[in-house]
């Protein structure tokens, strides 16, 4: 498998699990990243570093494809990591993985919901975090 038809498995595995274990259907969209930003709350401080790894690359996954899906972005690879990148007036580049790691690490102010946000914003405005497309 590619790298990137390795971030769509783990995506979609996402999906499945939370169907299959929780009884939730996500979608690639703004309502999936909401649940995503409320289940990494409630498992902060619960998963060993192992399962937190594994939930950061799954659910890293499942939010770059939410971008990718609702707002036009596309996976790049940049020193060796895979970015979600949003191209409007400008272009914006996040670290999805790096987000949901951050988010649940109980980091105070991290999630996963105002990235998404913040993506399409930054590309539509610029705000000083974007470069011009």
């Amino acid at each position: 498998m590619t790298p990137l038809e390795t971030i769509r498995a783990n995506a979609d595995l996402a999906v499945q699990s939370a169907r299959e274990q929780l009884r939730v259907s996500l979608s690639f969209d703004r309502s999936g990243v909401e649940w995503l930003d409320g289940h990494l709350n409630r498992l902060v401080g619960k998963l060993s570093p192992e399962a937190q790894d594994g939930v950061v690359n799954v659910m890293g996954s499942f939010l770059g494809e939410c971008i990718v899906q609702a707002h036009g972005g596309e996976w790049i690879e940049e020193s060796g990591a895979w970015l979600v990148q949003v191209k409007r007036v400008y272009a914006v580049t996040v670290d999805v993985s790096g987000k949901v790691k951050k988010q649940l690490s109980g980091i105070e102010g991290e999630s996963v919901l105002s990235l998404f946000d913040f993506a399409v914003e930054v590309a539509e405005s610029g705000g000083g975090f974007a470069t011009r497309k």
